[in-house]
């Protein structure tokens, strides 16, 4: 995350891409596949989704992009979910409140 600007995993994988091989010119492919693939992971802006892709091991870029939309999204459902659960139980709660009234 740069200052108050949440960067989506999409935007960090693209510009992670483009910046791919710049300071490691001397590098093979395969080491620049890695360190590619491990600065994307450190710079998620989700300490415990960066633990979540490296327990992964994804091996290129594009894996551990696609491990850190697979964990958002679960992260988004296990949020809807919980949000559902919590709606349900307080609108039962009124409700037997009220009819005990």
């Amino acid at each position: 995350m740069l200052g108050s600007q949440k960067i989506t995993p999409e935007k960090l994988h693209q510009d992670t891409r483009r910046c791919k091989g710049l300071p490691f010119s001397d590098v093979g492919a395969k080491a620049c596949k890695c360190v590619t693939s491990d600065y994307f992971i450190g710079a998620l802006n989700d300490p415990h989704s960066s633990t979540k892709v490296r327990e992964r091991n994804p091996k290129t870029l594009d894996e551990a992009l696609f491990a850190a939309q697979q964990i958002e999204v679960r992260q988004k459902l296990r949020k809807r979910n919980m949000d559902t659960i919590r709606y349900s139980f307080i609108k039962t709660s009124v409700r037997m409140q009220s009819t005990h009234n």
